[in-house]
């Protein structure tokens, strides 16, 4: 790991100190911890917003009208084209 040097306002370090203290951990790790959550936040909102765009510009369109009524059938023909029976 490498040691950087954070400045925080003495409510900050109140929080952090009161985190530390309440899980048994040190203020370092309550901030790795901060940093992961939000980077996780972070993945999540790009795979939200890919899947928003796709979404938008109609990648999953396949183009016929009836899929509600014959999803099997497209399913089955899916699977076979798959395995190469068709």
């Amino acid at each position: 790991m490498r040691r950087v040097q954070l400045q925080f306002t003495d409510e900050q370090v109140q929080y952090l100190e009161s985190r530390a203290a309440h899980s048994g951990r040190s203020i370092a790790a309550v901030v790795r911890e901060f940093v992961e959550q939000q980077r996780g936040s972070d993945e999540r909102g790009r795979r939200i917003d890919r899947a928003l765009t796709a979404i938008r510009e109609g990648d999953f369109r396949s183009g016929l009208h009836d899929v509600a009524e014959n999803h099997d059938e497209y399913l089955v023909q899916a699977i076979e084209e798959r395995i190469g029976r068709r």
